[in-house]
């Protein structure tokens, strides 16, 4: 199991993540601002890393994808990678990952909080009221919130995380005291996340996202591995995927109600999970993203719901994402 935690500086985040990990043996992962031209290459190998030892043992992450988008918002005048959040999520998700959201409850006493603790020790920031309230936005939406056109932003004009299941609160009023009764808690909601995924899925790199709340699969046509090497379907901060990802976003979509495939492995042969999952919840409506994954499907049996072009071929063709957009805009009801 994974255990993403976030929230800004001086919410208890460090105290509680080293509490978790004695409590379950975990491995910690702290990232930083570490490789300021590089968060998306930085930041997967993050998560790769987590896949690999949650094998053998819970794994904790204190600070992922939220932080740069967030802190790159109030800070730098927005994130390189604005849609680099819905991807990762992809996988976060696909993995019953629990993302662990420490706020504070009452702003004036986090501000006092705050100032106090630069006294006691070395703070990057000056102040962080900024970004504790994009945070809390995060949290709970705010739809006359000023967008910076990434995957965050997406989430808050569109209601918030606090009602997914693989979203949970922590706050030091709440639960300081607590912190093995908080402990117990997170546990228990990722065994329910990782229960609630398609079992079958977990050692199946060409495919993404969570069984329980998705709606639709896209399908495309073959996983294509870049420079590093990932068998992740959709998964490259460039080219189709990309592509696909900034017309999502401006339909716009969010993430969760989305799985994703591809009809052919790296290797050549022919993705074998995608007939299971059609099997385990035929309520989803499957999504051909080219001829290959047309014929694909149909040769599955797996009915298709939408037939639309290839990103590579309207990218080419039509410029802009606004194509691409209607298109999807039409293909998801």
């Amino acid at each position: 199991m994974i255990f993403i935690l976030e929230g800004p500086d001086g919410v208890g985040k460090t105290t509680l993540g080293m509490h978790m990990a004695k409590q379950l043996k975990a491995a910690y992962l702290h990232l930083s601002y570490r490789w300021p031209d590089h968060m998306f290459e930085y930041h997967t190998a993050a998560i790769r890393w987590a896949i690999r030892k949650s094998r053998k043992q819970p794994v904790i992450i204190d600070r992922w994808w939220p932080s740069e988008a967030l802190y790159a918002a109030e800070y730098r005048g927005g994130s390189k990678w604005s849609q680099m959040g819905r991807m990762m999520d992809r996988i976060a998700r696909k993995h019953g990952a629990v993302y662990i959201y420490c706020l504070p409850e009452d702003l004036v006493e986090y501000e006092k909080r705050f100032d106090k603790l630069k006294i006691e020790r070395e703070e990057m920031y000056d102040n962080t009221m900024g970004v504790a309230k994009r945070y809390l936005y995060l949290w709970h939406g705010d739809r006359v919130h000023i967008p910076n056109e990434n995957y965050t932003d997406l989430l808050i004009r569109t209601g918030g995380v606090k009602d997914r299941r693989d979203h949970i609160k922590y706050s030091i009023e709440s639960w300081g005291d607590k912190l093995d009764l908080f402990t117990e808690y997170a546990y228990d909601r990722a065994v329910e996340r990782m229960g609630s995924q398609l079992r079958e899925s977990m050692d199946e790199p060409n495919l993404l996202g969570h069984v329980t709340e998705a709606k639709y699969v896209f399908v495309g046509e073959r996983v294509r591995p870049k420079h590093n090497n990932l068998e992740w379907p959709w998964y490259d901060y460039g080219n189709s995927s990309l592509y696909l990802a900034q017309a999502l976003h401006e339909v716009p979509v969010r993430e969760e109600i989305l799985m994703w495939g591809n009809a052919l492995n790296d290797d050549g042969t022919t993705n074998k999970i995608l007939p299971v999952l059609a099997e385990a919840k035929p309520e989803l409506k499957f999504i051909a993203v080219g001829k290959v994954a047309l014929s694909y499907l149909g040769k599955q049996g797996i009915e298709i719901f939408e037939h639309v072009k290839h990103p590579a071929f309207v990218k080419r063709f039509e410029g802009d994402t606004s194509y691409m957009r209607e298109i999807l805009r039409h293909a998801i009801h």
